[in-house]
């Protein structure tokens, strides 16, 4: 098993990146380029996060309504409500109104088929 603790600039570096807002995968991304030869994940900078206590994104934390306008509905092209008409239904013979001795024949309006 490999050792897992962060030496401490990389944490001050991870405390820093939280505190301006960054996501984790976007911490994972820099400090890998703050610290050459380091090779760190989206799921380490969660997992180290949490055991410290820190919380991931909060200064940026944005709601739906602020990040995306609201949209106008567009108007509906002629005939886009027009429905087609239901196909009609195919007949399918009941079980019941098959002959226990025709069971195995093929049904109506198919082809038989060889099974061995």
């Amino acid at each position: 098993m490999f050792n897992s603790s962060w030496p401490e600039p990389h944490i001050e570096a991870l405390r820093a990146y939280t505190r301006d807002g960054f996501s984790a995968a976007q911490i994972a991304q820099g400090l890998n380029e703050d610290f050459p030869g380091c090779a760190y994940t989206r799921s380490a900078v969660i997992g180290k996060c949490q055991r410290l206590n820190l919380s991931l994104g909060a200064a940026r934390a944005v709601t739906m309504q602020q990040r995306v306008p609201a949209r106008k509905p567009k108007p509906a092209a002629k005939g886009a409500h027009d429905v087609p008409p239901a196909p009609k239904p195919v007949p399918v013979p009941q079980i019941s109104s098959i002959p226990k001795d025709r069971a195995f024949d093929p049904l109506p309006g198919t082809k038989p088929v060889a099974l061995f």
